[in-house]
């Protein structure tokens, strides 16, 4: 056989066998994509019933999207991993048309260059059988086995709008919530400006998030957070003001000072055109233990900069500038962290308390003027302080509670403003239900000790009746 011939034997199997690869490749992607596209559905309808049940911490588009999404990414995945070469393709068409390994046999000799008479005639014998084969007939592309299940995942999410929801979904903020949360939201924004780094990060990313919120409780979650970064942070340089303290009262030279006192200090001392041979010694020693003990301390970072200079050089003026500095801002950063927990915590009891919106035809549970969340007896204890006769709510008035009614007062929680703002502890919020038992036992054991005025009583007994029946 002439080696042209050769060449296009050659050529012509390995075009058949490269068109069979190919359907291969494709109905194995196709059968996996079933496989897993099924699994995902159902998962889908899974999390779908299980978000009638439990309101899960994800939008209902992330619970759609991401098993669909990894469905798909896992079957590309395995898909690409599936190595199928020629000799697999050859192999499985010998099987299909019975061609007792004719092809796999001239691949093999393809492979070694064999030119010898024997091996040309049976390239060309497996170049014969090759030109006969038709790709579309060897190998059709066939439904999915997997199809036949895909019901049941589409009953599972078609179960998922037929069952109800065994919750209630927070209602949207009313004008006085979002406004009290529009108000948190610039208060923080002016008070990222005096802090850098992650922190003023995160108290920009949530300012920008509360704009955003569509309930309360997203809002009170996120200043939650917010929080409780604040709060760790303001711990981790409150130990550091006070190991600074701690290792001050044992030297001689800065004994008695806290953190603000030795960066005064140390400003003196850099005024100084020398320091004294001891002076220097104190310094040393000092400043070596400061950095041992806040080696580990993240928000001590700007003065532990300081400090390793100070282990390749002596104490220079500009060095304890450095240090003053770092001092003066961590001392001023702790004030920062400070003022911010509490203006979070004020920020939160205010946002609880804008969800409270009363309207009097007279009278009024409200004053003209008055923010939310106002006590409506407020301006009558005034007015009794200051010995002046309190206006006695006519007989006739009626209380009218204004706001979004609830269907299902079990699941509702509202919050209970008996906390002191300057303590610790944060708003309780209790069941709506509870609430009510709690206030009506509160206003039975004060009617019966006769710790309620008797012209207020009728103005508290219609409270309570207009809250029970909302």
């Amino acid at each position: 056989m002439s080696v042209l011939i050769k060449d296009q034997s050659e050529q012509l199997i390995q075009n058949r066998l490269a068109v069979i690869r190919r359907r291969m490749r494709l109905e194995d992607f196709f059968q996996r994509l079933a496989f897993y596209g099924f699994w995902g559905l159902a998962l889908v309808g899974v999390l779908l019933i299980l978000n009638r049940f439990i309101r899960l911490p994800i939008p209902v588009s992330v619970v759609v999207s991401v098993p669909l999404g990894v469905s798909i990414i896992t079957a590309v995945c395995f898909s690409l991993s599936q190595k199928i070469d020629g000799f697999a393709a050859a192999r499985f068409v010998e099987k299909r048309l019975d061609l007792k390994e004719r092809l796999s046999t001239a691949l093999e000799s393809f492979r070694q260059n064999m030119t010898d008479d024997f091996a040309c005639l049976q390239i060309r014998d497996a170049a014969n059988f090759a030109k006969e084969i038709v790709p579309e007939n060897v190998l059709p592309y066939t439904r999915p086995s997997t199809l036949k299940w895909f019901p049941i995942s589409v009953l599972l999410i078609g179960c998922a709008f037929v069952v109800p929801r065994m919750y209630e979904l927070p209602a949207p903020p009313t004008a006085a919530e979002q406004a009290a949360i529009d108000n948190t939201a610039a208060e923080l924004e002016r008070s990222a400006m005096g802090f850098d780094g992650a922190l003023a990060e995160q108290i920009q990313a949530t300012a920008k998030a509360l704009r955003k919120t569509t309930d309360t409780q997203t809002a009170q979650d996120r200043l939650s957070q917010l929080r409780d970064r604040a709060r760790a942070r303001k711990d981790e340089l409150l130990q550091a003001n006070e190991t600074i303290a701690e290792l001050a009262q044992a030297s001689q030279h800065f004994k008695g000072m806290d953190a603000a006192k030795m960066a005064e200090e140390l400003e003196k001392l850099a005024e100084q055109p020398e320091l004294s041979p001891e002076l220097q010694a104190e310094l040393q020693n000092l400043f070596k233990k400061l950095a041992e003990q806040l080696g580990d301390n993240p928000a001590a970072r700007n003065l532990m900069d300081g400090l390793a200079s100070l282990q390749t050089q002596a104490v220079s003026p500009e060095t304890l500038k450095q240090l003053a500095r770092a001092l003066s801002k961590m001392n001023q950063t702790a004030k920062s962290l400070a003022q911010l927990e509490q203006q979070i915590k004020e920020s939160r009891k205010n946002i609880a308390l804008a969800e409270i919106e009363m309207n009097r035809e007279s009278g009024g549970g409200s004053t003209p003027g008055g923010g939310p969340g106002e006590e409506p007896g407020r301006e009558m204890e005034q007015r009794v302080n200051t010995n002046s006769t309190p206006s006695v709510p006519a007989e006739g008035t009626d209380l009218t509670l204004t706001g979004i009614p609830s269907n299902s007062d079990k699941f509702s929680k509202v919050f209970v403003g008996e906390n002191d703002p300057s303590s610790e502890t944060e708003p309780a919020y209790l069941p709506y239900r509870d609430v009510l038992l709690k206030a009506q036992k509160a206003y039975a054991e004060a009617k019966k000790n006769d710790r309620i005025p008797v012209q207020y009583r009728k103005q508290v007994e219609d409270y309570l009746q207009a809250i029970a029946n909302p």
